[in-house]
């Protein structure tokens, strides 16, 4: 990758394992699905006179809009609403990078690599070393599961991104936006049922600021930078610099969150990432 590169992929993993902190404010104030639906909403307003329609079929479109709304950024919403660690959200969630690689593999014929295997078992030993200390995690176990599906399709949405490479990342993400917005606003009527004028006229200034953050850095962006980097490089290439998520993500939730952190959760923490990392080295089997 070019020193440019290396250096946008660098900003994104800051910018998204800041993004942790700030989503746990914002859902402080405002439940998950109603959040998202302005999220994306005020998005798609900011961004729409500056964009035209992706050069992609409609239902590509659709589909990716849908698994990066409700299914990959709706259940890490949705996990972190339910009172998981910010820390330890940010280490699960890293089981994306090589989950892409393995369906790079089978989807794009990109290169499996003894190295996968072998990461992929280490990053799921580290994950069960994090969530396996007695009590700790006893209250936040759905909220586990959840993320650990949202997992999935992270990485589902990492190998679409690659594949739309004939769409201009910043257009991508405008009609993402555009398309899930409604989705959201329903999900978040018919399940959290809030009054809604009375949840944001009474959010304290903290929602607003976390939510542009979230936004403006977060969105615009990073995700924008990230598809840019997919579309450029082998899934292989760019997803070893979400491993700086987890180090960017733990340093400020434990500064502006007080959260602490166990001797367990640092040795699976490693662990974790350490098999990531094995995962994206290369050395090809096939």
């Amino acid at each position: 990758m070019k020193k440019l590169d290396i250096l946008l992929a660098i900003f994104v993993a800051f910018a998204w394992g800041s993004n942790s902190v700030a989503v746990k404010f914002n859902l402080g104030e405002v439940p998950a699905y109603l959040s998202l639906t302005l999220r994306f909403t005020i998005t798609s307003l900011i961004l729409l006179p500056f964009v035209k329609i992706p050069k992609i079929k409609f239902s590509d479109l659709y589909s990716i809009a849908i698994v990066f709304s409700i299914f990959y950024v709706g259940l890490i919403y949705l996990g972190i609403n339910l009172g998981i660690d910010t820390s330890l959200a940010v280490i699960i969630i890293q089981l994306s990078a090589p989950i892409s690689i393995i369906i790079a593999r089978f989807k794009l014929h990109e290169h499996f690599t003894l190295n996968s295997i072998i990461g992929v078992a280490l990053s799921f030993i580290g994950v069960l070393v994090i969530i396996g200390q007695p009590g700790r995690y006893n209250n936040q176990f759905q909220a586990i599961i959840i993320l650990f599906i949202a997992t999935f399709f992270c990485a589902l949405f990492n190998i679409q991104s690659r594949k739309s490479k004939n769409a201009q990342p910043l257009s991508l993400l405008c009609y993402i936006n555009v398309i899930a917005a409604p989705h959201l606003f329903i999900i978040s009527y018919f399940i959290e049922g809030y009054n809604i004028v009375n949840i944001i006229s009474n959010a304290a200034p903290i929602f607003w600021y976390t939510l542009f953050y979230s936004i403006i850095v977060s969105g615009i962006l990073s995700m924008t930078t990230w598809m840019y980097l997919l579309q450029k490089y082998p899934v292989y290439k760019v997803t070893p610099f979400s491993l700086l998520v987890p180090f960017f993500g733990t340093l400020l939730s434990t500064l502006f969150l007080n959260e602490t952190l166990s001797w367990n959760f640092f040795i699976g923490g490693v662990v974790t990432i350490i098999g990531v990392y094995i995962s994206n080295r290369k050395k090809r089997i096939t």
